[in-house]
């Protein structure tokens, strides 16, 4: 055993975590302010049994990992959808451990809540284990499991009750919500399924910071919690930030020393850039009727002495708005690149989890690059296909707004389970907007289609499937061909779709095929007569479209002199599904 150094154990007593570890040096040693080696940590931990197992995830991690977050409870989440959350915790099972201090549950200490992930057995899903802790660990802690998995969800809650008997609820129970310490449960799993990891911090961190910020250098900007606290608000989706226009007489550094500390040579060199800061502008609150920066004394300094007059802002929250010129109105992504998160170690992640960051982080960049778009926008159209000009086209021709309707390509669209990530961020920018999702009808089976659409419906989306295999069926439309290419007539497009369709045909009951059998098609190729049959019962309808269209054109070219373009607007390209969206939209 060793003696804790004054400092290091001062520190450790300011956090629960901190606090954790000491109780548990005392159960190991049976001593004050003393850390037990590692023989004397191996010893303690291989005397308990197998049964055991949840004292043992507790101590290990609270001796080596100690990772851990402060949340204030008030803070949290109040609207559950504990179904969408379930899905998406056994979809993205968090893998590591986590410890959430929660203050403001109880009235007068904090509370530890300690979330491990397992995966059921026989891969049918995962449960959480959830413990709490406080100043009574290790002799005492609560214990609950809350299963996710979404092939076998039953039963979804199990803990002890006030009698010490284990029992169960379903996730229906009405009782959850009013079981505080069961929801409390539910509120971190939630909190733990909309953060970013780099929230978290080790206690080897936290104690670094800690002494970092006793022994402060001399010519370091002091902490601004004001500025600090915003940040965190407008990246959690608690506030807004504004793109504004305001002039520089107008803003005040938070600390003057600060400014005196830039070194002469850095400013001149940066003037060299002044394009870039210009652009860049600064953050900055509202406080005693100025706009306040203390994220860029560089940028502000470089900026007064190059005699900026108007200065480009951006906003935290909605205070001082009239003192400026508004711009544009958002989220985090509004903020200059330089507060852009950090990675969060998402390579050090297991797959599922790196998918799940990356996905969401697009779905951020998309709503971005949309934003002008989005805030005008009544309804967004998620595209299936990276090109979206013949959707564009297609849902023109059925009353859509172009001026209030976004199309986004969305490479994942048939993963449904990954689109809650981008219509989160979206509904952040407008939330009355309203997402349409279009699905290819391939050669799905009315069930999976049905499953897909229940899917699709399940996240306050509609699903719009197209009428055959995919976008090109609805312009195989003889009607549709014959109006944009007046020199063809009606009987001749008729000919031509029959033509194209025939040189297919093979094809497209080859495709039949494999979506009934996968890769093991070829083994039933004595069926094609069968699937012949039903492809000739509706061929509109099993065409591979985009094939069937590549021939057509490649006929029409030989035929038609001038524009042969047939992805444009016609009244044949009227599809009641998309029709009768758009007149719920716009109530025509």
């Amino acid at each position: 055993m060793n003696k804790i150094n004054p400092l290091v154990l001062a520190n450790l007593r300011s956090s629960l975590m901190g606090r954790l570890k000491l109780a548990l040096f005392r159960e190991i040693l049976g001593k004050h302010d003393m850390a037990p080696t590692v023989k004397e940590v191996q010893r303690y931990i291989r005397s308990f049994t197998k049964q055991q197992i949840t004292f043992v995830e507790i101590a290990v991690y609270v001796l080596n990992d100690a990772r851990f977050i402060l949340v204030d409870h008030q803070q949290t989440a109040q609207d559950i959808d504990v179904g969408e959350l379930f899905a998406r915790l056994d979809r993205f099972p968090l893998r590591k451990p986590i410890f959430l201090e929660v203050v403001n549950f109880l009235p007068d200490k904090p509370i530890g809540v300690m979330v491990h992930c397992h995966q059921l057995a026989g891969n049918i899903g995962h449960f959480y284990a959830i413990t709490f802790m406080d100043e009574h660990y290790p002799s005492q802690i609560s214990y609950f499991e809350i299963r996710v998995s979404q092939s076998e969800p039953e039963p979804a809650y199990c803990y002890y009750d006030q009698d010490g008997q284990w029992v169960s609820s379903a996730k229906a129970d009405p009782g959850i919500s009013k079981n505080e310490p069961l929801w409390l449960c539910v509120e971190a799993l939630k909190f733990l399924s909309d953060h970013y990891t780099e929230s978290f911090l080790t206690l080897e961190q936290s104690l670094e910071k800690s002494k970092k910020t006793k022994f402060k250098k001399k010519d370091s900007a002091p902490d601004d919690p004001v500025y600090t606290k915003l940040v965190q608000q407008v990246f959690l989706g608690q506030i807004l930030c504004h793109v504004a226009e305001v002039d520089f007489d107008m803003i005040r550094p938070f600390s003057f020393d600060a400014c005196f500390m830039i070194p002469y040579f850095e400013i001149q060199q940066a003037k060299r850039n002044i394009d870039d800061h210009v652009k860049s502008g600064l953050v900055v609150y509202w406080k005693d009727g100025a706009f306040v920066t203390s994220d860029d004394y560089q940028t502000y300094m470089v900026l007064r002495v190059a005699g900026i007059s108007k200065v480009k802002i951006v906003v935290l929250g909605d205070q001082g708005l009239d003192n400026a010129k508004v711009l544009l109105s958002g989220g985090a992504d509004l903020l200059p690149g330089v507060h852009i998160f950090a990675s969060p170690g998402v390579d050090r992640m297991d797959e599922a989890s790196r998918m799940m960051y990356l996905d969401e982080y697009v779905a951020r960049l998309s709503a971005v690059m949309n934003l002008k778009d989005l805030i005008k926008s009544r309804c967004v159209v998620f595209s299936e296909d990276s090109k979206t000009g013949m959707l564009e086209v297609l849902v023109q021709s059925n009353g859509f707004d172009t001026e209030q309707t976004t199309i986004m390509s969305y490479s994942n669209c048939t993963k449904i389970d990954l689109l809650p990530l981008t219509l989160e961020t979206l509904r952040k920018v407008n939330k009355d907007l309203i997402f349409i999702v279009h699905r290819d009808k391939d050669y799905l089976s009315a069930e999976k289609l049905e499953n897909q659409c229940k899917k699709i419906t399940a996240l306050g989306a509609i699903p719009f499937v197209t009428k055959g295999t995919d976008i090109e069926s609805h312009f195989l439309d003889p009607e549709h061909i014959s109006a944009i290419i007046p020199t063809i007539s009606l009987e001749s497009a008729v000919g031509l779709v029959e033509v194209a369709r025939e040189k297919t045909r093979e094809l497209s009951i080859e495709k039949m095929l494999k979506e009934k059998y996968g890769k093991k098609h070829e083994m039933h190729a004595a069926e094609k007569p069968e699937l012949a049959k039903i492809y000739e019962s509706d061929p509109e309808r099993y065409t591979c479209g985009k094939e069937t269209m590549n021939i057509l054109r490649s006929m029409l070219h030989s035929i038609v002199k001038g524009n042969k373009n047939l992805y444009e607007p016609s009244a044949h390209l009227e599809f009641a599904q998309l029709k009768e969206i758009a007149s719920r939209i716009w109530k025509y």
